[in-house]
């Protein structure tokens, strides 16, 4: 009966430490879509300035 709990208790540490590495990679995804939408925003800032002052 020992045993069988030890496993479980692995297998639940192991899908633990599964979904915290599920939850850093989707951390470093958002931000990385973040950024790639502010620095379209920034560049659409720019396009649109230099019509304005066309």
């Amino acid at each position: 009966m020992r045993r069988k709990s030890e496993e479980e208790e692995k297998r639940e540490i192991e899908r633990l430490k599964a979904k915290v590495e599920r939850e850093k990679e989707l951390a470093k995804m958002r931000a990385k879509q973040l950024k790639a939408q502010d620095e379209q925003s920034n560049k659409d800032e720019y396009v649109a300035q230099r019509i304005q002052d066309e």
